[in-house]
């Protein structure tokens, strides 16, 4: 059967040819893994049906959206995200299924939408967060619930922090508090009956704690000290470290450094990233906190709470913030994050 382009997306092909096949050509140029058949049914079968769904919409600029998909998709398909294996593969999905569910939000933010969502999905799945289908399924269940693409944008960024990114807490928190009850119940995974008192709380308890545990306990209320997370690993492993690392707290922040680089730390309940700063050794003096405190046999002190971690005891280094303790081992590339939880087994 034969592969055509019709609708609107045709019409706006054909009357700039010229220019979309200097693009392709281009793009060719670069990409040499670039292949016409695979770009052309991505065209047909993804790019034709989203850009001839939202023409309909009252005051949508359908050639701004098909240039944009059009601009995007070559990039997109130079990143690995489309054609045959993609590396991406939860952005084809979101070309194929949330896209499709905005049409929208599409008209009104034709450049700024479909980038920020494969934007989210590629980062999402660069941390190695293992959460990419959470965010999606996620966004796909706010497409009913929000009123404008602001909204969606918002609950995206606070959707991409629960789901992992915690280098997006600030940002996240911010957007969070323009959020109806409804929208942010769905976004962090609040059950049962919602209301503004109960997420307001959450919310000023999410900002107060980042180690506060929002959803039901199974066991107990009770709070104690915990391996929270577990990070780091050897290069040669897929880890960051090269050598085993050490840390630094400066300022506010926590650094680990290697032999070659240090890395800034960021990490809440919903996970833990690390992100290169720059080589050597981070400057300035290293400040630990004084609300935990650590000492060789591997107990751990929080104010009058005390508890024994066997295998935190000869530490090579420990650096804390006000609510998280950051221990490196010697001969260890891992990195041990100790905090006050609430109802956390401790079995890590």
């Amino acid at each position: 059967m034969e592969r055509r382009i019709t609708g609107p997306f045709a019409d706006i092909l054909k009357n700039d040819r010229d220019l979309f096949n200097l693009k392709f050509n281009h793009a060719s140029r670069s990409d040499r893994s670039l292949n016409g058949n695979d770009f052309f049914d991505h065209l047909t079968g993804i790019v034709a049906p989203l850009v001839n769904l939202v023409a309909g919409f009252p005051n949508a600029n359908a050639k701004k959206l098909a240039c944009s998909l059009y601009d995007l998709s070559l990039a997109l398909f130079a990143q690995g995200c489309f054609g045959k294996n993609p590396v991406y593969p939860e952005v084809l999905r979101a070309w194929k299924e949330l896209f499709p569910s905005v049409p929208q939000f599409l008209a009104e933010e034709p450049e700024t939408l479909p980038a920020a969502i494969s934007n989210a999905l590629i980062n999402l799945t660069t941390e190695k967060s293992g959460k990419q289908l959470l965010w999606l399924d996620i966004m796909k269940g706010l497409a009913p619930l929000c009123s404008d693409t602001d909204t969606f944008l918002n609950a995206g960024k606070t959707a991409a922090w629960r789901c992992g990114m915690a280098h997006y807490r600030e940002g996240a928190l911010e957007a969070a508090k323009s959020l109806s009850p409804q929208i942010f119940a769905r976004v962090i995974g609040l059950s049962g009956s919602i209301d503004s008192a109960k997420t307001r709380d959450v919310l000023k308890n999410l900002i107060k704690d980042p180690w506060y545990y929002p959803f039901p306990l199974k066991k107990n209320n009770d709070k104690s000290l915990a391996i929270v997370a577990v990070g780091g690993g050897f290069q040669g492993f897929g880890g960051p470290f090269i050598t085993p690392p050490s840390a630094k707290k400066i300022k506010n922040m926590l650094y680990l450094y290697d032999d070659e680089e240090y890395r800034v730390l960021h990490a809440d309940i919903f996970g833990a990233t690390l992100h290169r700063a720059g080589k050597g050794v981070p400057k300035g003096r290293s400040y630990s906190d004084k609300s935990f405190k650590i000492g060789t046999d591997g107990i751990v002190c929080k104010g009058n709470i005390k508890k024994k971690f066997p295998k935190l005891a000869g530490f090579s280094s420990a650096v804390s913030t006000s609510d998280t303790l950051v221990v490196c081992l010697p001969g260890s590339h891992r990195v041990f994050l100790v905090a006050f939880i609430m109802g956390v087994d401790n079995s890590l």
